[in-house]
C-alpha cells in the first residue's frame, strides 16, 4: 500500500467525534442556562366594546441566535466523521492513499433504498465485509422512526 507515514486509520473520524462532543457540551451548557428563561410574554388588548384578545408573543433576544449554528456544527462534525470512515476504509481496502476518486467517497445516507442503491459507487472501493456493514446501517429506513415521532421532518 502506498501509505504516508502519518496515516493513522480512522484517527480523523475519532477527532471529529471528539470535536462534536466539545460542540455538544457547549450547546448543552447554553441550553441549560435557559432553564428559567421566559420565552414568551402575554399581551392583552381590550377593545372599547369589551372584547379583546390575549396573545403570547415571543420575547426578542431570549433565544440565542447562534443555537442553530451550534447544532449545525455538531451535526457537521458527525457527518464528516462518517465520511472519514469511508475514506480511511477505502485506503485500507484498496491499498492506495489517496484512494481512487477520493472526492466521490462518502457515507451513504439517503431517504430510500432506491437512492441508496443508486449511489452505491460512493462506497464501491470498500471490501465486501465493509460494504455489508455500510448496507446494514439501512439509514434509508429512518422513515419508520420519522413517522413515529411527533415532529415534522419536512
Amino acid at each position: 500500500m502506498k501509505e504516508s507515514a502519518s496515516f493513522i486509520p480512522f484517527k480523523g473520524a475519532r477527532d471529529r467525534i471528539k470535536r462534536a462532543e466539545t460542540h455538544s457540551a457547549a450547546f448543552a451548557q447554553a441550553w441549560n442556562a435557559l432553564r428559567d428563561a421566559e420565552f414568551y410574554e402575554p399581551v392583552c388588548h381590550i377593545d372599547t366594546d369589551g372584547t379583546g384578545t390575549i396573545r403570547c408573543l415571543p420575547i426578542a433576544g431570549v433565544f440565542p441566535e447562534d443555537f442553530p449554528m451550534m447544532l449545525g456544527e455538531i451535526l457537521y462534525q458527525l457527518r464528516a466523521a462518517l465520511d472519514n470512515l469511508i475514506y480511511d476504509a477505502a485506503i485500507l481496502d484498496t491499498g492506495s492513499n489517496p484512494p481512487k476518486n477520493p472526492r466521490s467517497l462518502e457515507f451513504p445516507i439517503y431517504k430510500t433504498k432506491t437512492a441508496f442503491d443508486k449511489n452505491a459507487s460512493k462506497i464501491a472501493p470498500l471490501s465486501d465485509k465493509r460494504l455489508s456493514v455500510a448496507r446494514s446501517s439501512k439509514l434509508y429506513s429512518l422513515t419508520t422512526l420519522q413517522n413515529s415521532l411527533p415532529i415534522s421532518w419536512s
